[in-house]
C-alpha cells in the first residue's frame, strides 16, 4: 500500500463476455479499489475509446475512476522535436534538406492520422524506416565515411 499501480492498456482486460480472465482481474480490482481507497493510486491507461469500453465493462469501475484526462496528439512541431532527439541519441546527423523532408513527413502523418495514431510511436516508426533504407542505401555503395554513414539524406525518408 501507499504505491501506484498503473495497468496500461487497461481496455485489454474487457474482450467480451466469453473473457473469463478479464472479467476476473476486474471483478476483484473493484472491491480492492473501494476497501483501499486512499491508499493506493489506481492508474488505468488506453486508447480514449476503448478506455470507454473498459469502463462500462462494469458498473462499479466508472464511479471509482473519477478523473480522466485526454491528451491531444503530439502536433507536427512536438513530434519533430521527438524525431531529432532520437537522431541526437542515436548519433544520426540531419542535414537541412533532410529535416525539412522529414517536417513534410510528419505533417503528414498529422494531417491523415486516424484513431490508431500512436504519437511518438509513430515518430520512432518513420526513423526505423529511415534506418532501414540508409542501411540499404549504403549496401549499395562502398562508403566507409563514418560521417557519411551516420548522415540521413533526403531519399531515406519515405
Amino acid at each position: 500500500m501507499g504505491g501506484v499501480l498503473f495497468i496500461d492498456e487497461a481496455y485489454s482486460l474487457c474482450h467480451g463476455r466469453d473473457d473469463s480472465f478479464g472479467r476476473e482481474c476486474i471483478d476483484t480490482l473493484v472491491p480492492l479499489l473501494e476497501n483501499y481507497r486512499g491508499k493506493f493510486v489506481c492508474i488505468a491507461a488506453g486508447y480514449t475509446r476503448e478506455m470507454r469500453t473498459f469502463l462500462d465493462a462494469n458498473s462499479g469501475l466508472k464511479s471509482r475512476f473519477l478523473h480522466t484526462i485526454d491528451f491531444e496528439d503530439y502536433n507536427p512541431e512536438q513530434m519533430m522535436q521527438i524525431f531529432e532527439n532520437l537522431c541526437l541519441q542515436q548519433g544520426l546527423l540531419l542535414p537541412e534538406e533532410s529535416r525539412m523532408a522529414v517536417r513534410k513527413r510528419l505533417q503528414f502523418l498529422y494531417d491523415n492520422r486516424n484513431r490508431d495514431f500512436a504519437n511518438a510511436r509513430e515518430v520512432r516508426n518513420l526513423l526505423d524506416d529511415i534506418k532501414n533504407n540508409m542501411a540499404l542505401r549504403q549496401f549499395d555503395s562502398d562508403c566507409s565515411d563514418l560521417q557519411e554513414l551516420k548522415t540521413i539524406k533526403p531519399e531515406d525518408i519515405i
